[in-house]
């Protein structure tokens, strides 16, 4: 399918601009922006090993996303190679609407993600979002980005074991969720203390109405230890053609994190 946005985001998108010429002064914009599209899951299976984007805090580097917090995206850029970075602008459309907002203003040094909680909008999910970012140094020489998208699904409603639930070491351990039928495929992610992946499991078979149930066949779990779940939700992965750019949308979303409290027989 083909869309076209306003002519005036694909200015935006096609050039860079200088600040204002003076004697002396800095005229280059700094080097175009590079968003880093959705580069994968946790749990993702690469030759013999299992993925884990999570780092020790549950934030994932692994592009845009979908978030386990509230029905939000999460952007990625590349980090900058300029050293004179002033702030970045973010700018975010969708089909439906047909115009690009700016988003939010950031002063980021290092940092290279932004959360979009979609204030003051509902519904987020079920739409194709599309972001960019337009950066400025501090001589005013600005930089525009490429473009990602992503589309986030409704969450998975976690059912069992509820959030704070005190397992003891050496019973069986079931989860449940919730099916929707717009979700293609599940993955139950059972993580440490640490954020490190204890277990990764894919139903194959479908509840037909009914929630889904799993029993723990992971790695034995010790007393007095934490551990976290959550489950991902993939939907279709779609092709579209905006201003004659073709994006590959992935489609999802990622349950609120659970914890598990571990112990004694």
């Amino acid at each position: 399918m083909k869309f076209y946005i306003l002519g005036g985001i694909l200015a935006l998108l096609l050039f860079a601009c200088a600040g204002e010429e003076t004697l002396g002064s800095d005229n280059t914009p700094p080097q175009q922006p590079v968003m880093v599209p959705h580069l994968g899951d946790s749990g993702d299976l690469h030759g013999e090993n299992i993925i884990n984007y999570c780092n020790n805090v549950g934030y994932e580097n692994n592009g845009i996303d979908a978030v386990p917090e509230d029905d939000w995206i999460k952007i990625q850029w590349e980090t900058f190679t300029d050293d004179d970075i002033d702030y970045l602008q973010i700018y975010r459309f969708n089909l439906q609407e047909n115009e690009a907002i700016k988003i939010d203003s950031v002063a980021y040094s290092t940092q290279n993600y932004y959360f979009d909680q979609f204030a003051n909008y509902d519904p987020s999910i079920n739409k194709k979002w599309f972001y960019y970012i337009k950066v400025y140094d501090t001589s005013g020489n600005f930089s525009i980005s490429d473009t990602t998208c992503y589309k986030l699904l409704q969450k998975p409603e976690l059912l069992a074991p509820f959030d704070g639930y005190n397992y003891t070491a050496g019973d069986e351990l079931y989860f449940q969720w919730n099916e929707n039928a717009e979700v293609i495929e599940y993955r139950l992610l059972v993580f440490d203390g640490n954020y490190d992946l204890l277990w990764a499991f894919q139903p194959t078979d479908h509840p037909g109405g009914a929630n889904y149930e799993v029993l723990y066949e992971g790695p034995e779990l010790t007393s007095y230890n934490t551990i976290y779940w959550r489950v991902d939700a993939f939907g279709n992965t779609l092709d579209e053609e905006v201003n004659g750019t073709q994006y590959t949308i992935h489609s999802g979303s990622e349950s609120h994190v659970y914890t598990i409290r571990i112990t004694e027989q």
